[in-house]
Parts: C-alpha cells; sequence; structure tokens
C-alpha cells in the first residue's frame, strides 16, 4: 500500500504539552457521538468515541478530550466482517442492549483509563 502523506522538512524540538489528569473522568459517565467500522493496515475494527469532554486550548489548535474503544471484527468464509457472541465486542454491544454497532450511539457509558503499551494513558470507555 502507497503511503500518500506529503513528507515535509522542518525544523521541530521538544515542547511542553499541556497537561491534563484524566484521572478526574474516571467513574463518571459520557454519551457515545460515533461509532463506526473501519479498515486498517491490520484489518477491520469497529470504533466508539464519547462526545468531547473537555477542549484543550493551550495549543495552536485546540485538542478535544475524548474517551474511546476499538475492537477488533474478524472476515468469516463468506467474507462476512463482524463479530461472534462471545467476544469482547459482541458482550460490550450485549451489555447496552445494542444489536449492531450504530445502536451504540446516544447510550450512555462509563469512562475508565487504560495504559497503552508504551506507558501512555488514554480515556477509555467500557
Amino acid at each position: 500500500m502507497e503511503n500518500k502523506d506529503e513528507r515535509i522538512e522542518i525544523e521541530t524540538k521538544e515542547i511542553d504539552l499541556p497537561k491534563i489528569d484524566l484521572t478526574k473522568y474516571v467513574g463518571k459517565k459520557a454519551i457515545i457521538s460515533d461509532a463506526g467500522t473501519y479498515k486498517g493496515q491490520y484489518g477491520y475494527y469497529a470504533k466508539f468515541e464519547t462526545a468531547v469532554l473537555e477542549t484543550l486550548k493551550e495549543m495552536k489548535e485546540p485538542v478535544e478530550v475524548k474517551a474511546s474503544v476499538i475492537f477488533g471484527l474478524q472476515v468469516d468464509k463468506n467474507d462476512v466482517v463482524g463479530w461472534g457472541k462471545e467476544t469482547k465486542l459482541g458482550k460490550f454491544l450485549a451489555k447496552y442492549g445494542c444489536k449492531t454497532i450504530n445502536d451504540m450511539v446516544g447510550k450512555e457509558v462509563l469512562i475508565q483509563i487504560k495504559n497503552g503499551k508504551e506507558g501512555a494513558e488514554f480515556l477509555t470507555i467500557v
């Protein structure tokens, strides 16, 4: 797959980034504002995002803080993309009484912190 991004030559250096205390969101509830399916480098996935929780205005461009969660999707022998009832996505949808990914839009969810592979913290949905 060809990379369509434009390579640029600019001077860069370490900068001070705004700090945000993610712990203030733990246990809070938010509404799912976007749910969709995507195809990425490693296959199909479903992504769910909450409405904006906070906007950081300390940067040149404001940064919107949201919680999100991603689930991998599988392809069956008939080339149908989906999930199994007992998968993490299947259990997530059932927990909220949803039959499809798009049914999650408008649902109230609980926010938690998750640690990424490289130690970074981010807001997720449980």
